[in-house]
């Protein structure tokens, strides 16, 4: 009985001084990224969630972590809950680390896995066997929101330029990809800044370009 009631008494000590190391009653079942032109898109989600204040988004791009935003949680849950946040303020050639700090209603928290994200541009390169002709995809999806993506085959190295006019003919958005190998390539565009509409997109490549139409859905 005296060994009872000595843990009994000791064991709230222990889990009042650890509480920080206890596992947090949110069940974290996914946390990825998408890049998206100079924009990384986080995503994560829950199965379940109790007592959840919400979560801390930080990034490290040297050697401190910082916190770029809060995204509220859901409370208590017994359904799955989804979560996104865009972090525009990226720099082409950088890389980032980021992790979640899901923080619980009495302050106890944990961190998720940390992501690596390299920023090289909108443009990936898919394969690099040559084309023999030079074309641009219709984009997909489309209608968007708010990221489509656009398919591109160079049969030549050229400088890139990637522009988006709205329908009374306003440039809303431009980027440049300078000395582009031939290859096959795909072009990531987010319109997050852009309102509902009719857009079409113009890309050139040295003596080639091409235009197509393209809808934002929000």
């Amino acid at each position: 009985m005296k060994r009872l009631l000595l843990t009994l008494f000791i064991c709230p000590v222990l889990c009042s001084a650890f509480g920080q190391q206890e596992t947090m009653p949110v069940e974290l079942i996914y946390f990825n990224y998408q890049l998206t032109g100079l924009a990384v898109l986080l995503s994560w989600g829950t199965a379940t969630e109790v007592n959840n204040y919400g979560f801390n988004v930080e990034r490290n791009s040297g050697s401190l972590w910082q916190t770029i935003t809060f995204v509220m949680g859901s409370g208590t849950s017994n359904s799955p809950k989804y979560y996104s946040f865009y972090d525009t303020t990226v720099a082409s050639g950088k890389t980032y680390l980021y992790r979640l700090k899901q923080i619980d209603n009495d302050g106890s928290y944990k961190y998720s896995d940390t992501l690596v994200v390299s920023i090289i541009s909108g443009i990936k390169k898919n394969k690099n066997i040559p084309p023999l002709n030079f074309s641009v995809s219709q984009n997909f999806p489309n209608p968007f929101n708010p990221v489509t993506n656009i398919k591109l085959e160079l049969p030549q190295s050229a400088e890139i330029i990637f522009r988006v006019y709205n329908i009374a003919g306003q440039l809303v958005f431009e980027d440049h990809y300078a000395n582009v190998l031939p290859g096959s390539y795909t072009i990531s565009f987010d319109g997050s800044g852009l309102s509902s509409g009719v857009y079409y997109y113009y890309v050139t490549a040295g003596r080639y370009s091409q235009a197509k139409l393209m809808v934002l859905l929000k």
